[in-house]
Parts: structure tokens; C-alpha cells; sequence
């Protein structure tokens, strides 16, 4: 009966101690933890020193920008960069009015000369408004299809790359239409 006993309890392991074997285990983690423990002090103090690194060279770097002939120095770049800026401003503004003007065409007696031979006899001009880039008539005459032969002849004379008019409007009390024509100009042909 007694073997039996023995045999049974099973918390005899338990009561006699730990063996060896698990007594080395625990040496191992405890082993592990210092050595976890020693890697994050040494990064620690690695990332402490070179942030204290850092700041000295900041504070350095401040101090070198602190001096009055540093300031001297980046006033006038300022100054270099602000004029620089101006002549970027200042060519772009050129070269857009030298397109501009490149596009404009200049009014001289040929054009007058143009716009008269390509008139029909009933027709006289009201007002004329000229800007670079396009004529603008405001006409009258007493037959209502002069407007379509005038645009018509003038565009033979290729003069203008577009021209419109608005529509005939009867004046019955002078017998007389009115129209507005709108010119813009293109490439003379005896100018290619």
C-alpha cells in the first residue's frame, strides 16, 4: 500500500524543490533582461548626446548669424534677391508688349485706302474706333445689302482675319440703314 502512496502523489516534485536544471533557466532570462536593460541605456544615452550635439551646433550656427556683419551680408542678399525679382517682373512685362505689339498692325493710308475701294457707293462712315488689333465702323447706307459687299470685299483684300457686323437696323424717318462692323485684323497677303 505504501508503494502505491508513492506512486500517487504527485506533489512530491513540488515539495522537494526545484531542480537544477530549472534553476539555470531562470539565471538565462535574468541574463537576457540586463542585457535588454544595458542596449536600451547605451541608445538612450547615445541619442542624448548626439541631441546635446545638436543644440551646441544650433546655438553656434545663431550666434554666427547674430553677427552684425552676417546680417550686413544677408540684408544685401535680400536686397539682390528683391532687384532680381524686379528684372524677372521687368522682362516678362517686355516681352509681352513686344508680342503685343509684334500683333498690332499699324494703321496707315493703305488700310484707309482698302476700306474705301472696298466700299459701295451708298455707304458712308459714321464713327471709326482703331486699337491695335482691330477696326470697328459704325456705317450707314441706304440699300441693306451694302453691309454683306462690303464684308465680302473686304475680305478678298485678306486685310482682316475676321469680320462681323451686328445686323441692319432701318432708320424709316431718313430712309437709311445703320450697321456696325467689327475688323480684326490678319495677314496682308502683299506683306508675305
Amino acid at each position: 500500500m505504501n508503494a502505491i502512496k508513492r506512486d500517487l502523489n504527485f506533489f512530491t516534485a513540488y515539495k522537494k524543490g526545484s531542480p537544477k536544471a530549472g534553476n539555470s533557466g531562470a539565471k538565462g532570462v535574468i541574463l537576457v533582461m540586463m542585457c535588454f536593460v544595458l542596449v536600451v541605456g547605451i541608445a538612450w544615452g547615445v541619442l542624448f548626446f548626439v541631441q546635446r550635439n545638436i543644440k551646441n551646433q544650433i546655438s553656434t550656427i545663431k550666434t554666427e548669424l547674430s553677427r552684425p556683419a552676417v546680417i550686413k551680408l544677408q540684408d544685401e542678399l535680400n536686397q539682390a534677391a528683391k532687384k532680381n525679382e524686379l528684372m524677372s517682373s521687368y522682362r516678362t512685362a517686355i516681352t509681352l508688349a513686344k508680342k503685343s505689339f509684334d500683333a498690332s498692325r499699324v494703321i496707315d493710308s493703305s488700310l484707309f485706302g482698302k476700306i474705301t475701294e472696298s466700299m459701295p457707293q451708298d455707304m458712308t462712315i459714321k464713327s471709326f474706333v482703331v486699337n491695335p488689333q482691330s477696326i470697328q465702323m459704325l456705317c450707314s447706307c441706304t440699300d441693306k445689302m451694302s453691309p454683306a459687299v462690303l464684308k465680302q470685299a473686304l475680305e478678298k483684300k485678306a486685310v482682316f482675319s475676321n469680320i462681323t457686323y451686328d445686323g441692319v437696323t432701318l432708320n424709316e424717318e431718313k430712309g437709311t440703314y445703320s450697321f456696325t462692323m467689327n475688323c480684326i485684323f490678319g495677314v496682308d497677303k502683299k506683306d508675305e
